[in-house]
Order: structure tokens, then C-alpha cells, then sequence
């Protein structure tokens, strides 16, 4: 298989377009090929609708299309071109049809509009990979943001504040408008979403579509980015014990162990005594999974976190401070569990426990819980009653009938029945670089139907080894990978997930969501282990 074929394996390119058929029998040559049909008709379009990009027709592997640039990005030398070497692109996107009606959109506040937006949903930029190789683009998107654009001098001209260039290129903060030919953009497919994430419309297969995309950031080494956010956020919000050694001092080993073993270890106050840690490093050669055992949302002053990049959106429940969030969930906890205890029995391998738990990202984003109470707060309704998790503690080194994320697994077994504790992983131990893909399904009357995003998760998850193996291929992510995470990234793995879906109904029909946890997603869980039945 060739590399073009490759990137693109998930496109059907070259199918008969059923609706252009009119359009063929109209044409000079009955042997026309259909690309040629619709290099035609854009043409036409962009004449009647977009004269002034006519300069700005970009040819893209016997394809062609046409984009306005909106702004040109960041100046500052620091910005890498995305096309400069193997990346993961952060962008903000919406598709629209040629008639300006939206399929699909990234922004909270067009959503609401086209009245999609849900509390489920997870409005931020995709996180998608860009190689030379390999990509998880939509290929019209992936032209456009590696490849020189070609610009015409009136184009340019007309638009002295943008700081084009012909043969410019993408980087952060470049925002394009695309007008794309369906063999560029969804082909056979067609493109719509049922989860938040749609509009009014959906497009149709075999249709133009008009792609916006600002691209917000650009990151070369996922595991390493997620890694320095997990690292800010446990040090904005107390400090990380270090990793018991030998030469520890008698003061610092003494703290651990009281903090570690204490009935009730007390609330760190490092600015008075720098030998009081909030975190520990849950196994001490598994980097980046931190524990707090100090974590109760019942302590004075009331246990909140300092949010480095808050989800904001201007809707309930993140139209008010993340703050003022966090003390209304500690207020609905403590009324339903308590502030909960250290002196409760330790958890056991083979042993189930019943787990209560709240699961956000680290802008505060609660994508996840089986708390009713925090349900209520969040989506403002609780379709399906919550039920406490029930986790068997498998013996040590027994991951065979795993159905959890690995940070349960490692850190679940240090917690005590009555205990609150606050959990940190980067997505080594959680969902990965395949993420999750969120979406809804309607029982009772209509067909189940997840949300269409624009590539296939399964596709890319095929592909994840040939990434790595490409551009990774050394000693130092071999043992990274092998050493800590052997067999974590497997296909049963994938498919075994720990959280609830959340229903709503309307007539005879239910409807039942599940929210996006993207690719390389760092993840904050607060827990309450429920105390042991006598």
C-alpha cells in the first residue's frame, strides 16, 4: 500500500456521485471522470459565490480548492510550522455546506445556536496528528495546513492587515476558511453528529463542504506535554513528596511515613513547614500518577483546586468560577457521604469495593460521574440513577481480568474503606493516544447512532504502533513504553471502560450520551471508597 493510500485508507475516493449524475450526462465526454465533474462545479461556485478567491486555488494531488486566509498566525519565531516535522495539531473547527448551514462544530457558543450544544459535550479544540507519513487530518485540512499556500498579489493586496504571503504556511494561530471538493473533505461518508458536537444540518455524502480552522497549538511530543501539565497542575495545588530513597533524611522519612500511615493526616501547609506534601507518587516506578490522601471535600477551608486553564464556556454550569463549581460539589458530597475517615480497614487484593468517584479534566471539565447529586449540579438533570462502581481488587501483577483504567489498578489498593482521595494520571494509565470517542444512542423508537467525527478512531488505533515505530523508534521510548506500559495499549483494553452513560428521553424514546475524552487527555479523579460492609 502506498503512503497517499495509507493516510487516506479510511476515504472511498472516486465513487460515483449520485447526486451530480445530472450533471455527467450533460458533459461532452461520457468517459469525464467524476473528479473532473466536481473540479467543474466548485469552479462554478467559487465564480458565482467567491470571485475574489479565485487567485487562491490550491492543487492537491489531482484535486484542487480554494482557501482564504483569515490571518496569517503567530509571528514569533518559536511557532514552528505545522509541515516542519511530525506533530499533533491543536484547531478549532466548524463544516458548513455551501449554503452556510453548519454539520459540525468545536465551539460551544455556534452549537448553542443551531440549538446541539449538551452539558455532555466537551467543547474544545481536535487534537489530531499531522505526519509526513501518517495523519488523522481530514485530507483537505491536512493540505492546507502543511503545504505552501498559493496566494494571488490582489489577494494579497486587498489584505494588508493580515500578513500574508504567497507560498506562506501554517502555525499557531493561522485561521483558514476552506472551500473543499467532497473528494477532499467527507467523500461517500457525509458528515453529521448527534452528540453536541452537529448543527442544524448534516451534509450530505458526496458533497462540497467549507471548513474554518484556527489552529491553536502544535505539540511534538505528546507524552511529554501531557506530562509537564500534570506536573503544574499537582504543584499549583501543594507539593510532590519525593520518591523514597535511602538517603533521605530522618525529617523527610519521618513526614512520609506520617502522612502515608496516619489515621488522620492533616491538611499541608507548605508555606509553614516545607516537609508536609499534598501528593505521592503512587507506585514509585510509575511516573506522573499521583495520590492525595489528604483530599476531602469536607475540610476547612474547603478543598479547591488552582484550575491553570479553566473550561469556560458561557452556559451552566462553567458560566461562573470554577471555584464557586468546586464548593457546590464539596457541599453535595459531604451531605451525601461525609467528610470520610482514615481509620477504616485497608483495601485487599480479591476484595470488591464499592467506588463513588468524579472524573474531570484538568481544566475542571467533569466528563464523568455516578454521583446523582454532582449529575443534578452539572447536566440539571439525572436521567439514569448512579450506582456505586464495583471494583474487584485483582492481586498484584494480575491484569488479566483488568476492567479498568491502569490508575485504578495502581492506586485503588492504597486507599482505606471511608476514604476520600484524589487521583492524577497522565493518559499513560487512563485512555491513551486513541482517547475515547463520546456520542449518543436512542432506544425506544429510533436506531442507535454514535457521533460522526471526521477520521475513525479505529483507523488511527490501527495505525498507533506505525506511528510510534516511526517516529519514535528508539531505545528510550522502547523501555518507556515496554518497561511501564507493557500491554497497556491493546485492543481489550480499549474496549473495557469504568464510567457511566447519561440518558435523557423524550416520548418513548431515550437517549444516552457519553462524553469525548480526547487523545493524550491528563485526568483528575475524585474518589470516596464506600465503607466495608459488615
Amino acid at each position: 500500500m502506498s503512503k497517499y493510500n495509507m493516510r487516506f485508507s479510511i476515504k472511498q475516493l472516486g465513487a460515483a456521485a449520485i447526486g451530480l449524475l445530472a450533471l455527467a450526462s450533460c458533459a461532452k465526454e461520457t468517459s469525464e471522470s467524476y473528479n473532473e465533474i466536481e473540479r467543474r462545479s466548485l469552479d462554478a461556485w467559487m465564480k458565482l459565490h467567491r470571485p475574489e478567491l479565485l487567485g487562491n486555488r490550491q492543487e492537491a494531488r489531482g484535486f484542487s480548492y480554494y482557501v482564504d486566509v483569515l490571518e496569517a498566525g503567530s509571528t514569533d519565531k518559536a511557532d514552528t510550522l505545522i509541515a516542519e516535522t511530525d506533530c499533533w495539531v491543536q484547531y478549532e473547527f466548524t463544516a458548513r455546506d455551501l449554503n452556510g448551514n453548519v454539520c459540525m462544530t468545536r465551539n460551544a457558543v455556534e452549537a448553542k445556536q443551531q440549538g446541539t450544544f449538551t452539558r455532555y459535550t466537551y467543547y474544545t479544540p481536535y487534537f489530531r496528528y499531522s505526519g509526513s507519513d501518517y495523519t488523522t487530518l481530514l485530507e483537505g485540512s491536512y493540505y492546507a495546513l502543511r503545504e505552501p499556500l498559493t496566494l494571488s498579489a490582489e489577494y494579497i493586496a486587498a489584505h494588508p492587515d493580515r500578513g500574508l504571503k504567497n507560498g506562506m504556511q501554517a502555525r499557531r494561530g493561522t485561521e483558514l476558511m476552506l472551500y473543499l471538493p467532497s473528494s477532499l473533505a467527507y467523500s461517500s461518508s457525509g458528515a453529521s453528529s448527534d452528540a453536541g458536537y452537529g448543527g442544524q444540518y448534516s451534509l450530505d455524502a458526496n458533497r462540497p463542504a467549507i471548513l474554518h480552522i484556527k489552529v491553536t497549538g502544535r505539540v511534538s511530543n505528546p507524552l511529554a506535554y501531557e506530562g509537564e501539565a500534570v506536573d503544574a497542575f499537582v504543584e499549583s495545588n501543594g507539593t510532590v513528596c519525593p520518591v523514597e530513597k535511602e538517603e533521605d533524611s530522618e525529617k523527610l522519612a519521618s513526614v512520609r511515613r506520617s502522612l502515608r500511615d496516619a489515621e488522620e493526616p492533616e491538611l499541608p501547609d507548605t508555606n509553614a513547614d516545607p516537609f508536609k506534601y499534598t501528593w505521592y507518587q503512587a507506585v514509585d516506578t510509575v511516573p506522573q500518577l499521583y495520590i492525595s490522601h489528604v483530599y476531602s471535600p469536607g475540610r476547612e477551608p474547603a478543598v479547591t483546586y488552582n484550575w491553570k486553564d479553566t473550561y469556560s464556556v458561557p452556559y451552566f454550569p462553567y458560566n461562573e468560577s470554577m471555584a464557586a463549581l468546586d464548593r457546590k460539589i464539596n457541599d453535595a458530597l459531604v451531605e451525601r457521604f461525609g467528610a470520610g475517615t482514615y481509620k477504616g480497614d485497608s483495601i485487599r487484593s480479591g476484595e470488591t469495593v464499592n467506588v463513588w468517584y468524579i472524573g474531570r479534566f484538568l481544566d475542571g471539565f467533569i466528563f464523568d460521574t455516578n454521583i446523582d447529586e454532582v449529575k443534578k449540579l452539572i447536566y440539571g438533570e439525572v436521567q439514569s440513577e448512579g450506582s456505586a462502581y464495583q471494583y474487584e481488587v485483582p492481586e498484584e501483577g494480575d491484569t488479566s481480568t483488568l476492567e479498568t483504567i491502569y490508575a485504578w489498578y495502581y492506586s485503588l489498593p492504597q486507599l482505606r474503606y471511608g476514604q476520600w482521595a484524589a487521583i492524577v494520571t497522565t493518559s499513560s494509565y487512563a485512555y491513551g493516544a486513541a482517547g475515547k470517542s463520546g456520542g449518543s444512542s436512542t432506544s425506544g423508537g429510533s436506531s442507535s447512532n454514535s457521533y460522526l467525527d471526521y477520521y475513525n478512531y479505529m483507523n488511527y488505533y490501527n495505525y498507533y504502533n506505525n506511528y510510534y515505530g516511526g517516529m519514535y523508534g528508539n531505545s528510550y521510548y522502547d523501555s518507556y513504553y515496554n518497561g511501564y506500559y507493557g500491554g497497556l495499549y491493546n485492543n481489550y483494553y480499549y474496549n473495557n471502560y469504568y464510567y457511566d452513560d447519561y440518558s435523557s428521553s423524550s416520548g418513548s424514546t431515550t437517549t444516552t450520551y457519553s462524553t469525548e475524552i480526547p487523545a493524550y487527555s491528563p485526568l483528575l479523579f475524585e474518589i470516596y471508597i464506600a465503607p466495608k460492609e459488615e
